[in-house]
């Protein structure tokens, strides 16, 4: 069992320093929010994992091996992508301070985290290739349960140790003072992802 979940962990470390659209979102939002809009982002990105993971042990996952959804989700998947690059683009302005932020938008970063994760289809086959390698049928329930922490343990602490580091005063001056820049290359950046995402074809579907 140890051997298994240090295999999912070192899968999950892997995907996590992959740069993607959630790495992309969270930098955008973290500079544009400050801790609090990146650490509701990264929620909502930690939420969608646990869908994923969820339908997947369920036994739906056949969504993400169905060429029909997964056509779907790369659609609708890229043009949110190329909205939060349009949108990035559009407000070039100076960042606030998180203390300008009022609270009530942390439902809206959340929401953003969370369909970035949940319309990316890299998400479900990502997870299917994890269970079809390490889940079993006779895999006990303490066993799920594990693999469930693990991964979605890593992720969360990615994220939050991401976010801390975009927050260190000499990081987060040095992006404050070329925003304009930063936020030129991170719109750039999702709409090329999802422009890819567009043209992206699933591995392995039916």
């Amino acid at each position: 069992m140890l051997g298994d979940l240090l295999g999912v962990a070192a899968l999950t470390v892997l995907i996590m320093i992959t740069p993607g659209a959630d790495l992309a979102l969270v930098t955008r939002n973290t500079i544009a929010g400050g801790k609090s809009a990146g650490g509701w982002t990264s929620a909502g990105i930690v939420t969608g994992n646990l869908v994923h993971l969820t339908y997947s042990l369920l036994g739906v996952g056949w969504l993400a091996t169905s060429a029909t959804a997964f056509t779907i989700l790369k659609l609708a998947g890229g043009a949110y992508l190329i909205f939060l690059g349009l949108q990035t683009l559009r407000v070039m302005s100076p960042a606030r301070e998180e203390m300008d932020v009022p609270a009530k938008r942390g439902r809206r970063w959340w929401m953003q985290g969370l369909l970035n994760n949940l319309l990316n289809p890299k998400g479900p086959l990502f997870y299917l290739g994890v269970l079809a390698v390490f889940v079993k049928p006779d895999s006990t329930a303490l066993y799920l349960a594990l693999l469930i922490a693990t991964t979605i343990g890593i992720s969360a602490g990615f994220w939050v140790l991401f976010v801390y580091v975009l927050q260190i005063s000499g990081v987060r001056r040095r992006l404050l003072a070329s925003q304009q820049w930063v936020s030129l290359l991170l719109g750039i950046v999702l709409i090329g992802l999802g422009i890819r995402l567009w043209l992206s074809e699933a591995p392995g579907v039916l």
